[in-house]
């Protein structure tokens, strides 16, 4: 999870969230790891993506990817990655870089953007725009990194402008932005990218907030969305 405001370094440093990403990356391997057909307890399209063999995704950016739990579920579908780059604050790169390995590795942001990068496939987000106040951080880990694609997956949506709402997990308290799709569908395209897919991910937990049936009828939502931008033509 990342943020454009300085207290979210503290905030996602607290050993309570620390552990609830250890045990989702553990989860993950677990459900995964077993001879049936029991799914991670959070979704992701980049396996799916990634593992089909027309895919060239060689090389993949992970933005906001925390434990690393969709790397592990990409090596479950073996996925040929060489390189997968998650990019984090930095007490997060402190607590799981130790367990870097194979294509895998961690990078905070500050560097990433200060660094040449190597030619990226996939610039991959799931579940961190709602943490950030605005898609400012996104747009320049994109133009540092100029992917083929962006996949932004499981994304807390709104259908006119962004709005707020506190979100409470272990009794923390966070703000998060619902994000509007026709603003970041349009900051991608001043950058060179297209909307090609969009796709609902249909019975969705809105874990923290308050029921929709709270919110104005015209703030409701019943899933959540991931969406795929592709790079244009002479971009």
């Amino acid at each position: 999870m990342l943020s454009s405001k300085d207290e979210s370094e503290s905030l996602f440093a607290v050993p309570d969230w620390l552990r609830r990403q250890r045990d989702l990356l553990n989860s993950t391997i677990a459900a995964l790891s077993r001879l049936s057909h029991e799914q991670p307890r959070r979704p992701s399209l980049l396996p799916l993506l990634v593992a089909d063999t027309s895919s060239a995704a060689k090389n993949i950016v992970d933005f906001g990817g925390g434990c690393g739990w969709v790397f592990a579920a990409c090596q479950h579908a073996r996925a040929r990655i060489e390189h997968y780059t998650i990019i984090e604050l930095s007490s997060v790169v402190s607590e799981f870089s130790p367990v870097n390995e194979g294509p895998l590795r961690y990078c905070d942001v500050s560097t990433f953007l200060q660094s040449p990068q190597l030619r990226t496939d996939i610039l991959y987000s799931n579940s961190c725009l709602q943490y950030q106040s605005d898609n400012s951080l996104l747009m320049s880990v994109i133009s540092q990194c100029r992917p083929s694609q962006v996949l932004v997956d499981e994304l807390l949506w709104s259908r006119g402008e962004d709005w707020f709402s506190i979100q409470t997990n272990s009794e923390v308290k966070t703000v998060s932005r619902f994000v509007s799709v026709s603003n970041l569908a349009r900051e991608l395209a001043m950058i060179g990218y297209s909307l090609i897919w969009r796709n609902s991910s249909s019975g969705t937990e809105f874990h923290g907030f308050p029921s929709m049936s709270e919110f104005d009828q015209s703030y409701r939502i019943q899933s959540r969305l991931s969406l795929l931008f592709s790079i244009s033509k002479g971009s």
